[in-house]
C-alpha cells in the first residue's frame, strides 16, 4: 500500500484498518516495523484503552464497522452518548 500511494501522489498514513478485521501479534509487529502507529479492527465490542507513553495501547483498536443497518442510535450509543 506505501508504494501505491507514493505512486499515486496520496500522503502516507500512520495508520492501517485491518480488512475483516483479523489480526494477530505477528502481523501488529510486522505494521510497527513499516512505520504504522495506529491499527484498527472490526470489535465493536472491544474497550478501547489509550494509555499515554504506552504506544502499544494504540494496536487493535476496536471500531465500529458503518453498515446500511447501522442507525443513529447505535452510533450514538458506541460513542457513550444518548441519543
Amino acid at each position: 500500500m506505501k508504494k501505491f500511494f507514493a505512486e499515486n501522489g496520496i500522503p502516507e498514513s500512520n495508520v492501517l484498518a485491518f480488512p475483516g478485521g483479523e489480526y494477530t501479534q505477528l502481523t501488529d509487529a510486522v505494521v510497527l516495523e513499516n512505520g504504522y502507529k495506529v491499527t484498527l479492527t472490526t470489535d465493536s465490542t472491544k474497550d478501547n484503552t489509550l494509555i499515554c507513553g504506552l504506544p502499544q495501547s494504540l494496536l487493535g483498536l476496536g471500531r465500529l464497522n458503518i453498515a446500511s443497518d447501522i442507525t443513529v442510535g447505535m452510533l450514538l450509543s458506541y460513542c457513550g452518548e444518548d441519543e
